[in-house]
């Protein structure tokens, strides 16, 4: 166990790489680290700290699968062709800590063995870029980045310790340039905060500026942990929203994400951009 910045890190070896997995899209799910530096105060995977009791804020500990490379190497070989590996489900695979361990290096090499299979992989961190090299082999590869807001200070404080906004677009437009296939994820959509007509078409439009080629969206949900991690941060900076987040139910949630969709729809296709909803069947 070593501390870096007000964070615990422990090194662990994993006996699993690959989960099959239900969300949209994919097959398998691929996490380098447990845990996830970047503490975004809608992060649903929050649960898992909940989940095996450890006393910890979501941000402060991380486990480090040091061994997942060469778990991956073996497990990799039995997967169907054609199979989606996405990495970055439950945490940010270039999160801080990925610049001194190199894991997602090692992993990248073990993918490139099976050309048959596709690749996507989601971040809010700008280290991706140091991975070029390898990314331009891929023929089946995708990165995408989280963007709910286009402002950098809001931002700031809905994922207090990630790259800001803008570096996340710059970051996507070296990728663009270099021809990888980029998208970008707004969501969870927050009703009340990160809804606004506004809003999204920023970053709609700048998405396509900067040669993204697909936006996808989803809705908040209440998972473990989450309606009490948004009620305590509001308090900052939307205090008037803290009952509000209190005591909202999945139909209102529902409902404003509909007409958030509806817009999306409208402007994706307004600036020539593809659009997916990626909260149905999940």
């Amino acid at each position: 166990m070593f501390n870096v910045e007000g964070t615990r890190y422990k090194v662990k070896k994993v006996k699993k790489a690959l989960f099959q997995t239900i969300l949209p899209g994919l097959d398998y799910s691929l996490n380098p680290y447990f845990g996830c530096y970047h503490a975004c105060i809608y992060c649903y995977a929050r649960k898992f700290f909940l989940i095996r009791g450890l006393d910890y804020e979501w941000g402060e500990y991380i486990e480090i699968k040091s061994n997942i490379a060469s778990v991956l190497a073996r497990e990799v070989r039995r997967i169907p062709k054609g199979s989606v590996i996405g990495i970055g489900t439950s945490c940010d695979p270039y999160q801080p800590i990925e610049e001194r361990m190199g894991l997602m290096r090692k992993i990248l090499r073990v993918l490139m063995n099976r050309y048959d299979l596709t690749v996507e992989i989601q971040t809010k961190s700008t280290l991706i870029l140091r991975d070029i090299d390898l990314l331009r082999e891929f023929d089946e590869l995708s990165v995408g980045f989280t963007i709910i807001t286009a402002n950098n200070d809001l931002g700031r404080f809905l994922e207090p310790k990630a790259p800001i906004i803008s570096q996340r677009f710059e970051a996507l437009r070296k990728l663009s340039d270099e021809g990888i296939y980029t998208w970008v994820f707004v969501g969870p959509i927050l009703p009340y905060i990160t809804d606004s007509e506004e809003n999204l078409e920023k970053i709609v439009k700048m998405a396509k500026k900067i040669g993204v080629k697909k936006i996808l969206s989803d809705k908040l949900r209440f998972r473990l942990g989450v309606r009490r991690s948004l009620v305590k941060a509001l308090g900052a900076k939307f205090p008037s929203l803290i009952e509000k987040y209190k005591t909202m139910k999945s139909n209102e949630i529902e409902e404003k994400y509909r007409k958030s969709v509806d817009f999306l729809k409208k402007i994706c296709k307004k600036f020539g951009v593809e659009f997916e909803d990626s909260s149905l069947g999940y």
